[in-house]
This record gives structure tokens, sequence and C-alpha cells, in this order.
């Protein structure tokens, strides 16, 4: 399998990243109580792009890259295009372990009062090929060159001790993705020009 990077210099016209939540309801056949149970490790994150009237090199750029996926068959990366990096840190932090939605990290630059994460900013935990997309949920200020993140969804593929020394990606917070199924992409043409370009797809755990 190989892994691709999605060409971001393109930017979509629209956007859509959602996190997809698990969840099982249970109802009681005696008082007819319903109760859900949320599964946040099998959460995974969708994202939908649509780009209007493209030119005819960008075309031939995008067309080139999904011929490379051969349908799902591979995966690639990407980042939501419209995320801004305020993340005040000239180093590369990285984990040291993780509790439920508490993500320890160390290897920030030292700033007092400065805001090293804002809350609905995305991240990245990544070694290697191994990439799982994060949400903060709170604002994270700077005390030192360690900081607990809160997080969604909640918990990894790895353990605790398999995650630690993984580095965060703040700039580029990658999503390692695969289409969502064999028929994309969809080419609209209209007079001879390329109207727009749509697909969609979802996290890749492969």
């Amino acid at each position: 399998m190989t892994i691709l990077y999605f060409p971001n210099a393109i930017i979509p016209s629209e956007s859509t990243w959602t996190l997809v939540a698990i969840n099982q309801t249970f109802k009681s056949p005696i008082d007819q109580f319903s109760q859900a149970i949320a599964f946040p490790q099998l959460s995974y994150w969708k994202a939908e792009l649509k780009f209007d009237f493209l030119t005819y090199e960008e075309h031939l750029i995008l067309k080139s890259f999904i011929s490379q996926l051969q349908g799902r068959e591979n995966t690639f990366l990407m980042y939501n295009q419209r995320h801004i990096d305020r993340a005040q840190t000239s180093t590369t932090p990285y984990v040291t372990s993780y509790i439920g939605e508490y993500l320890y990290t160390d290897g920030w630059t030292k700033k007092e009062g400065i805001d090293y994460i804002h809350a609905g900013e995305y991240f990245t935990v990544n070694s290697g090929d191994y990439y799982e997309l994060k949400i903060a949920t709170k604002k994270v200020q700077g005390s030192g060159n360690i900081c607990t993140i809160n997080y969604q969804p909640v918990g990894f593929k790895k353990s605790s001790y398999e995650l630690a020394n993984h580095s965060l990606l703040l700039s580029t917070p990658y999503c390692k993705m695969q289409l969502e199924d064999n028929y994309q992409p969809k080419f609209t043409f209209r007079g001879g020009y390329i109207k727009d370009f749509t697909f969609s797809c979802v996290e890749s755990f492969l």
C-alpha cells in the first residue's frame, strides 16, 4: 500500500470535515428507557471536498492524483486547508503518554502565558506512517516545556507506551485518508470547461 500526498496547493471552494461518532443505543424492554453508549476509539474523520471551475492544469493534477490511488487501494495524507497554525512554539512537541482524554506532551518552547493550542484546533500525532488526527477541546496556555491537552476523539490506536515520543504536527495536521468508495471522483464538464470536481474520503487506519 502506497501513501500519497494530496495536492494541497489546489484549494477547494467548499470543504466539510466531520468527526463521525460511533454510538450504540440500548432500550429497556421494561420501561422503554434508552441509553446511548459511545465508542470514541471507533470514531473517524470524513471529508467532502468540492472544487469549482478548475483550470485545465489543476484538472490534470487532480486526475493524476486520483488515478494513483486506484480506488480505495492506496491511502493519502490531507489536512484541512482552512486550518491556521497559531501554536507559538519553535520546537516540535512530542507525546509522553495519555490517559483517557488527557494527552501529556513535552518539548514545547517555554513561553509564559502564551497560548500553545486553542480549543477547536487540529493537531496530529505522528511517527513514520502512523497518523492520528485529533481536535483540542480546551485552550492550553504555556507555562513551560510540558503541557496537557484535552482532546477528542478520545483514545488512540496505539497504547500509551507505544505512543511515547511520537511528534505533534501543528502546522500541517495530516489525516490519513482513503476514498469513501471506488466510484470517486466526479468531474462535471460544461461547455468544454471543467465546471467542478467533487470527492469524499474517510480516515484510514491501515
